[in-house]
């Protein structure tokens, strides 16, 4: 499963997914060793979305976000569909 990452290799000091994703997995997260930084574009389908920098210091992880962009979603992180009202 491409969404819980690849923990055994792990702490990284550095992630970067090269298209969006509709939320980063709190698997990859963990995955993050002090001082680690993880980029990629948080978005859905067709649409523009953020840009964000997410950043591990004192065990606490920050998000900033950097600019819009519109890049292709990765296919191993898309949401699953859900029941709308």
């Amino acid at each position: 499963n491409i969404e819980g990452g690849y923990p055994d290799q792990g702490p990284y000091d550095v992630i970067f997914f090269d298209g969006s994703v509709t939320k980063v997995p709190v698997a990859i997260i963990d995955q993050l060793g002090e001082g680690g930084r993880l980029v990629t574009v948080i978005g859905t389908d067709n649409r523009i979305g953020s840009a964000v920098l997410m950043h591990r210091r004192d065990n606490v992880v920050s998000e900033r976000r950097l600019f819009d962009a519109s890049v292709s979603a990765l296919p191993g992180f898309k949401s699953k569909r859900g029941f709308v009202f």
